[in-house]
């Protein structure tokens, strides 16, 4: 593609890249092309003040009337759009909302999505909670040194000094 016109996003452009066919009126269309860190749908736009990027579910939004006016990455007077589906890749106008940031969060805690990952959910983690209780018993019953069972283990022995303390690991 030319590169002037990959900046040119028209709606009928921006619904080629949503799967919605052969998809029902009340399923998720997902958004294929550029997502965010956390999976909303993105595009560039090419202005004369340069290159502006837009939540696609805000576009979609505006298009069904759900909002005035497009802003860029911003809220309209604190107005969000929120995915009843919980779906961050989802198009479909049916299940888009508009609301407050204060509406966003209330979604997120009655649905259960507010909670931190923590031991092996964490995306980097090494250990696993199976092996917590075994760490704690080879200190406590003194059959290793924190310096060995973190080499048994391939951490560090900070890390194994914030298992012993209770520094980290304390749901296990």
């Amino acid at each position: 593609m030319d590169r002037r016109k990959r900046g040119i996003w028209t709606m009928e452009r921006i619904w080629e890249h949503i799967a919605w066919h052969g998809k029902g009126e009340n399923d998720c269309w997902e958004w294929l092309g550029y997502t965010k860190q956390h999976g909303y749908g993105r595009i560039g736009v090419y202005t004369s003040a340069g290159q502006k990027h837009f939540l696609v579910s805000r576009i979609i939004a505006c298009d069904a009337g759900l909002l005035k006016d497009l802003h860029y990455e911003g809220h309209e007077s604190g107005t969000t759009i929120r995915h009843v589906c919980d779906n961050p890749k989802c198009c479909n106008p049916k299940h888009l909302e508009a609301g407050t940031q204060s509406d966003n969060v209330h979604d997120m805690v009655s649905r259960k999505r507010n909670r931190a990952r923590t031991g092996s959910g964490v995306g980097l983690a090494k250990l696993k909670e199976k092996d917590i209780p075994l760490i704690r018993k080879l200190h406590t019953h003194m059959l290793m040194t924190k310096k060995d069972i973190a080499k048994l283990f391939n951490v560090s022995d900070v890390a194994i000094f914030c298992v012993i303390s209770g520094k980290t690991w304390r749901h296990v």
